[in-house]
């Protein structure tokens, strides 16, 4: 259920439809009084990214509108877990992988990741912030576009060979869904 002092429960209220971003739990909770020390900075920046992106997306396809659904209003924890069970995925989407990845201007070739899903197939495989994507499936990758256009051509249920940079040494990952 929406409590009335969640940030989203005046647009709710009104019939807007709202798409929250949860970037995970943690001690510090935002007030009036913050300070910008607790800004995370470097985890703001793919967040913002992925924002922006899907505001294009919507904003750019009339087709995709999105309509408020006024039961989200009574929705549980449990019922909110089924619909986004429920979500679909492109197929070949890079989502399923579970990883965020940044364009790195000291090596374009090589990126690097910044976010790893809990549980994901890239965390059960061993993935971590800061490791350097260098190839998949024992091919360099030329930019990060290339990494999401080789990993989503890996077939639903495939598992994906990565190579990684970390710490100085050069690990081989294995990913499946």
């Amino acid at each position: 259920k929406v409590e009335a002092d969640s940030d989203h429960y005046s647009f709710l209220r009104r019939g807007i439809p709202t798409l929250m971003f949860h970037t995970g739990l943690h001690d510090d909770y935002h007030r009036p009084s913050d300070d910008v020390h607790l800004v995370n900075l470097a985890g703001l920046e793919p967040v913002v990214r992925l924002t922006l992106a899907a505001l294009l997306e919507v904003a750019d396809s009339p087709e995709k509108r999105l309509e408020f659904r006024s039961r989200c209003l009574n929705e549980s924890n449990a019922s909110r877990s089924r619909l986004e069970a429920a979500a679909f995925l492109p197929p070949g989407s890079t989502s399923r992988w579970g990883i965020g990845t940044r364009f790195d201007d000291a090596n374009p070739t090589i990126p690097v990741v910044v976010a790893v899903r809990v549980a994901s197939p890239a965390a059960r495989g061993g993935l971590q912030i800061k490791d350097r994507i260098l190839a998949i499936n024992d091919q360099s990758l030329r930019d990060q576009q290339d990494m999401v256009s080789r990993l989503s051509d890996v077939p639903p249920g495939g598992i994906v060979e990565v190579t990684v940079a970390r710490e100085g040494r050069v690990l081989s990952l294995s990913w499946q869904e």
